[in-house]
């Protein structure tokens, strides 16, 4: 026997006696170790997963359920259409609070973060965001006859809300740190895994699929910046806009090639996140359209925050295939 099958036998029999004793914390370590054996990069990527995951879980349907609810004219279409259109989301816009699995988002998800990196900063910005979580569901959930999982009456209830909006205010700010320290570690990481699979692979469908992406998030990354700074302008916008659809389209000859066994998986993926690659893509042009013709700033905010939520649609459709595959 060579020693590849002797090493996925061997791989595949450690894990199967961690899960009869039930030892999360060595299966962790374990998996650290099986990433590391790819680069720094991917065992760093694998620490940070747990984090992302309990931030892709609870954060979006929390502003668009608690915070966003009632305070603008455009949030509150947007929040309207995203429950009217929940397809657009491979979770179907989970926006009820109650329906979330609370264990995603424990001290233990910390225990590979704390393993590889034990100074990093992502620790304790971690730890104010699972308690602020926690404290701001015990508020919610002491209220619940007067707060419906779906979303915060801000009309309907104000002394309900005053009550609540210190524990979801600190929330919010915890969620808001914590998202912009793994978004700067994350893009960092994804950049090194893009080299390491052009180092070994080429610009394969893989590379290209990521490179996508990557782009996507730039492109959003970008444009919310220019939005606060009151710095973005026609002519940025339709560059980004341009940049992302030669991304799109850079990857159409490989989607276009027969599958084998090494390919199916990005090839299925690619097909996932069609429709909302597009779908995010056309929003972009119709910002651009609408701010070239002068519409009016209601209808250019409307545009903006329908880029947004079709990026966190195609980002909803990519994460949950990505897990299955990778």
């Amino acid at each position: 026997m060579s020693q590849r099958p002797l090493l996925i036998f061997g791989c595949a029999l450690i894990f199967g006696l961690f899960a009869l004793l039930g030892a999360g914390a060595p299966i962790a370590r374990f998996e650290l170790w099986l990433a590391g054996l790819d680069s720094r990069a991917s065992a760093e990527a694998a620490a940070r997963a747990p984090l992302i995951d309990c931030v892709n879980q609870y954060d979006v349907p929390w502003r668009l359920g608690y915070y966003t609810y009632g305070a603008q004219s455009a949030w509150r279409l947007a929040f309207d259409d995203l429950m009217n259109n929940a397809r657009d989301f491979a979770d179907s816009a989970k926006t009820n609070m109650d329906a979330l699995p609370a264990r995603e988002c424990e001290p233990r998800m910390l225990y590979r973060l704390r393993h590889l990196q034990p100074d990093s900063p992502l620790i304790g910005l971690a730890e104010r965001y699972i308690d602020a979580l926690h404290q701001a569901n015990l508020a919610r959930r002491a209220h619940s006859s007067a707060v419906p999982g779906a979303y915060m009456p801000a009309e309907e209830d104000p002394a309900t809300v005053a009550r609540l909006q210190p524990d979801f205010d600190r929330y919010l700010q915890a969620s808001a740190d914590l998202r912009a320290a793994l978004a700067s570690a994350d893009i960092g990481a994804r950049r090194e895994q893009q080299r390491l699979l052009e180092q070994r692979l080429g610009q394969d469908i893989h590379w290209h699929l990521l490179n996508y992406m990557i782009q996507a998030r730039l492109t959003v990354e970008q444009l919310s910046q220019g939005v606060r700074e009151k710095t973005l302008t026609p002519l940025q916008l339709a560059k980004a806009s341009e940049d992302l659809q030669q991304a799109w389209e850079a990857g159409q000859p490989l989607r276009n090639r027969p599958q084998n066994g090494r390919t199916q998986p990005a090839h299925y993926l690619w097909s996932q996140i069609t429709r909302p690659a597009l779908h995010y893509q056309r929003a972009l042009r119709t910002l651009h359209e609408d701010w070239q013709e002068q519409a009016a700033p209601e209808r250019l905010s409307e545009d903006y925050h329908a880029v947004v939520r079709a990026y966190d649609s195609l980002l909803s459709y990519y994460n949950k295939q990505a897990q299955v595959d990778y």
